[in-house]
């Protein structure tokens, strides 16, 4: 029994660590509040102001987020809903740390980011920045598939859903002020925290035979 709280008290730990790092978009307010109104990767632009840190803490929650699914791939009874699911964990891991070692690059004095024509190095940040969002948000699908009928699971699904249309239009639509975005940040950070709790309540229901769940 202890050596069990132990493992999951160490998944959680990792998840709840990523999460803060992944969601480290407040700290703008205090560090770059010229910036802070507008998207959370402008926080990392260069020559934005503590953009180093932002960057790093991104990188950070990468790495953490790496560890967390081989943590929970070695900790769990496997199966191929596990599988999927960490995979999806690990490329949100990868993709938040692309993505931060791949910054927008914003003017200072105007707090200005350039469009995809005139810095091309923008596609693949929104690239890996996207691609760690879906497939974090994938993770949560197929949770929510297994656990139909839990309600922080659907609300985090709505949310999610609504959060990140918002996200979509934002960026489709110059000017806007990107609050969808940190919501939608919000949301992943809270899924990514929980995501420990349900994977070990699941993955010994998920990889039984069929004899045994009846």
């Amino acid at each position: 029994m202890l050596f069990r709280n132990h493992v999951r008290a160490t998944a959680i730990g990792l998840a709840v660590a990523a999460a803060l790092l992944y969601n480290s978009w407040p700290l703008g307010y205090w560090l770059n509040p010229a910036s802070a109104d507008k998207s959370a990767s402008q926080l990392e632009g260069l020559h934005q102001p503590y953009n180093w840190l932002f960057v790093g803490l991104d990188i950070a929650s990468g790495v953490l987020a790496l560890a967390l699914s081989i943590w929970l791939w070695r900790t769990n009874r496997r199966s191929r809903w596990l599988a999927a699911v960490l995979i999806c964990v690990a490329a949100f891991g990868m993709g938040t740390i692309v993505a931060a070692l791949v910054p927008v690059h914003c003017a200072t004095a105007h707090h200005v980011c350039p469009s995809f024509t005139q810095a091309p190095y923008l596609i693949v940040h929104a690239l890996a920045s996207v691609a760690s969002a879906l497939a974090l948000s994938l993770a949560l699908l197929l949770v929510w598939w297994c656990n139909r009928h839990d309600r922080i699971v659907n609300l985090l699904l709505l949310a999610g859903i609504i959060s990140g249309a918002t996200t979509a239009y934002e960026m489709l639509a110059p000017g806007r002020d990107g609050g969808g975005e940190k919501v939608y940040l919000t949301i992943c950070s809270l899924w990514l925290a929980l995501l420990p709790v349900y994977i070990y309540r699941l993955a010994a229901y998920v990889a039984a035979p069929e004899t045994d769940k009846g």
